[in-house]
């Protein structure tokens, strides 16, 4: 009777596990499938990417104009550009 239960548990978990994995794998197909057919604008990293390049070039004002994300597949690689970048410190 507990092994009949313990198998049943086994196969449901195994099968959770397959929904989860497929589904998964379904996701990324698509984000890779709208990612590849043009860029996709990333409006709402807009500000951590400030943040982020503020720290590295130690300057005092970064302003991005547009952040995007495309996939490219002749390199097999995600691309994010930034367009119209400005570092400058608080001087001018």
């Amino acid at each position: 009777m507990i092994r009949k239960s313990l198998k049943w548990s086994v196969i449901y978990t195994l099968e959770a596990i397959a929904i989860v994995l497929a589904l998964a794998i379904f996701g990324m197909g698509a984000v890779l499938w709208r990612l590849s057919s043009g860029p996709v604008e990333l409006d709402f990293l807009r500000e951590d990417a400030q943040q982020m390049l503020a720290d590295a070039f130690e300057g005092d004002v970064v302003a991005l104009g547009t952040l995007e994300a495309r996939y490219d597949p002749s390199q097999q690689a995600l691309i994010m550009r930034a367009l119209d970048v400005t570092v400058a410190e608080a001087s001018g």
